[in-house]
């Protein structure tokens, strides 16, 4: 089983140059591998797991590994994991709230 990751961002300026993936995937994918083994996962060896790290203005993280996101045609896996940014406000790196793009198409209606 081939494990991946992609990363998605409605935070302006918050995904850069400085976002080191590799890092995060390297950090991340034993841990990921500990879990599918202790739970038992078992996903056939020609498939692809694919974990979407979205970053967002969410109040609480999410993990969704719901039907849809299953292409057996494709023989793909995807796991969304919602991973909220905080604002400047409430931490040094946090982000301001002009950057969110949630926030912006919010506050317009």
């Amino acid at each position: 089983m081939d494990i991946r990751f992609t990363h998605i961002c409605v935070v302006e300026d918050f995904v850069n140059d400085d976002l080191d993936t590799i890092f995060i995937y390297d950090s991340l994918l034993p841990y990921i591998k500990n879990i599918l083994l202790a739970n038992d996962f078992k996903i056939p060896d020609d498939w692809i797991l694919i974990y979407s790290a979205g970053y967002t203005n969410g109040r609480t993280p999410l993990v969704s590994k719901n039907r849809i996101g299953s292409y057996p045609s494709d023989k793909m896996k995807y796991i969304t994991i919602i991973i909220p940014v905080p604002l400047e406000s409430e931490i040094r790196w946090g982000v301001n709230l002009s950057n969110i793009y949630i926030a912006k198409i919010t506050m317009i209606s």
